[in-house]
């Protein structure tokens, strides 16, 4: 705290986890902020606007894998007995490592609306992902370190106290926030996880399904038109050239 007008605050953490293999056991992370309060400067022209503060923070700070993920591991069927490879140990996982900045400014309208904008962008790197793996191995799965997504957030917080009485105090407080966030690197083949549409570009807050197309003009570009058509249930299949769904299997109808 320097003259009441500048913070400052840092912080420099060693962190170390079993869930790692021996190389990667041992992780450093840090935190950095600081805040001006110009409100207190002598020039401030501003007097309706109390303790208005700049402040911007940065930080880093890791995930950690499931205990099993360094591990080989194997199941057991509880009918046949029968013992299959599952998932392929990794003692080289790193923490999927995170950075966040910051910024923003508060301040208050004349001593009854207290406001905060903030504006937060993160990148997370090295993300902890399970990924299929070629079938030599004898194993489906490996947790593996891979891509980079990237994410913004914008928050603003509005407390305002509408009646202040002697027996009597009333205030509110109203919070809006918008986070997006997307891949930004991914250096593999996509594919689907659940509803996660696990790609390069891919927004993480979508949500992926699947839909039967209904017209022939919905099909891919490339694909004979003439070959398709809309059966009874309103779907579009594959009939053949010169065929119809009518004709059933064999043209015996």
């Amino acid at each position: 705290d320097y003259a009441g007008k500048y913070v400052f605050d840092g912080l420099i953490r060693r962190d170390g986890s079993s869930l790692f293999g021996p190389d990667a056991r041992w992780n450093t992370y840090h935190r950095v902020s600081g805040a001006w309060l110009m409100g207190r400067e002598g020039w401030w022209p501003f007097q309706q606007l109390g303790d208005f503060k700049l402040r911007y923070a940065w930080g880093t700070a890791g995930s950690r894998p499931n205990f099993t993920d360094q591990y080989e591991t194997w199941s057991v069927n509880g009918t046949t007995g029968a013992i299959t490879k599952t998932a392929l140990g990794n003692k080289d996982l790193r923490p999927a490592l995170t950075s966040e900045h910051e910024a923003g400014v508060d301040f208050i309208v004349n001593d009854r609306i207290a406001v905060e904008l903030s504006y937060v962008r993160q990148t997370t790197r090295d993300q902890i992902i399970q990924m299929s793996i070629p079938a030599h191995t004898g194993y489906q799965i490996q947790w593996q370190n891979s891509g980079t997504n990237q994410g913004t957030t914008y928050e603003a917080t509005l407390q305002a106290n509408l009646i202040n009485r002697e027996g009597f105090n009333w205030s509110t407080t109203l919070v809006a926030d918008r986070s997006r966030s997307k891949i930004t690197e991914w250096n593999r083949p996509c594919f689907f996880d659940g509803l996660n549409n696990i790609c390069g570009g891919a927004a993480l807050d979508e949500m992926w399904g699947e839909s039967w197309l209904t017209s022939t003009s919905q099909l891919p570009e490339g694909l004979p038109a003439d070959q398709f058509q809309v059966n009874d249930d309103g779907l579009v299949v594959w009939v053949g050239a010169g065929n119809s769904w009518q004709d059933g299997l064999w043209g015996t109808g």
